[in-house]
């Protein structure tokens, strides 16, 4: 989904306006995309908008008892809202459902404060990721 990857690129660069717009195009095309979802969720959180990550958190979560949701997807918020416990859990999951977005784990920047825990090292290890970090 090429406005997901838009929307990723721009919150880096901190342009946090285009990011979300990137988002909303997103959302209207995507048919409730939970990589979507989780994405908006994650930076909604980081830029201290809580209710609304939490608001992405209960939509992935009412979703979930519909069909199945990538776990990676609600760990993003739980990671953007600072719930490390919570991420981790949601990320075990995630390795429990053989979640293919696991893969980013070792480069996705947005795990990088993660990355001295040791539950989400072990997590690596069992993924056979090699983990590098980027700034």
């Amino acid at each position: 989904m090429v406005s997901t990857g838009k929307a990723q690129v721009q919150g880096y660069l901190g342009n946090t306006e285009a990011a979300f717009e990137a988002l909303n195009e997103a959302g209207r095309t995507s048919g409730g995309n939970s990589k979507v979802i989780g994405l908006r969720g994650y930076w909604c959180a980081k830029l201290g908008r809580k209710e609304e990550a939490l608001a992405a958190l209960q939509t992935l979560e009412a979703v979930a008892r519909e069909r199945f949701v990538p776990p990676y997807a609600m760990a993003l918020i739980h990671a953007g809202l600072g719930q490390r416990d919570e991420a981790l859990e949601m990320l075990e999951r995630a390795y429990a459902a053989r979640d293919v977005h696991i893969i980013f784990l070792s480069m996705d920047p947005k795990w990088n404060e993660f990355r001295g825990d040791a539950r989400f090292m072990g997590l690596l290890e069992r993924c056979g990721i090699a983990e590098c970090s980027i700034p």
